[in-house]
């Protein structure tokens, strides 16, 4: 069942496996009984700052009359792919949302405005690909989170850093070196400090792209032995 009151949905699900509510801009809240969701698309919902599972204390749609057999779990183990691209999620409610989709292997956040550092603490081992281009409420850049252990990068395969403009050289290569498995790399629109390129020391890698484009204070690019 679906149920929405002035800008919060409310959806109950045993069955559904994909959502799409892409530039949904009316909404503003999320809550899901949906155990075996799959796929959760919400780019360029705007207004969207929370989303949570109907089984959280003070949900603003319960209702009593609901289907008894309808699910409340309080995870969502199935979800392999979260997409909030432009929205207005905050810090506080994806760090919960993360914390329970152990299995998540696809996360876009880029453009997200509300979001700070410590979603990097609590990423998913199963994560392949992350995107926080232009998630420009960062202190740190990524490197920062491998260095003191908050985030395991071995499965990781696509990262998107536009626009995170504190990234300098180092950050850039110490990103390549903690992700073994690294396909692919955009570090696109980065700010003055990246000015240097030098992946000729990473060999017998997965790596296959890495995009640069319009890094204004780029001048030197090495790529010897790279695979």
């Amino acid at each position: 069942g679906c149920r929405s009151i002035e800008g919060v949905v409310c959806l109950s699900s045993s069955t559904l496996n994909a959502l799409s509510l892409r530039r949904c801009r009316g909404l503003e809240s999320l809550f899901l009984a949906a155990p075996h969701l799959r796929a959760l698309r919400l780019d360029g919902a705007v207004n969207l700052s929370e989303i949570g599972l109907e089984s959280d204390a003070g949900a603003p749609c319960d209702d009593d009359d609901d289907d008894d057999d309808a699910p409340h779990d309080d995870a969502l183990l199935d979800l392999t792919v979260l997409s909030l691209r432009e929205t207005s999620i905050v810090s506080p409610c994806l760090d919960a949302l993360l914390a329970r989709a152990p299995h998540l292997q696809h996360l876009d956040l880029g453009m997200c405005m509300h979001l700070t550092d410590s979603m990097f603490g609590v990423l998913p081992e199963s994560l392949r690909v992350l995107d926080v281009a232009f998630v420009l409420g960062l202190q740190s850049s990524l490197a920062d989170p491998l260095r003191v252990g908050l985030m395991n990068p071995d499965a990781l395969r696509v990262i998107v850093l536009d626009g995170i403009e504190m990234c300098d050289d180092d950050d850039v290569t110490t990103l390549i070196a903690a992700t073994p498995a690294l396909e692919e790399l955009s570090c696109c629109q980065l700010g003055e400090a990246f000015t240097a390129l030098d992946v000729s020391s990473f060999e017998h890698r997965a790596l296959r792209r890495i995009d640069c484009s319009r890094c204004a204070h780029l001048t030197r690019i090495r790529l010897e032995g790279c695979v």
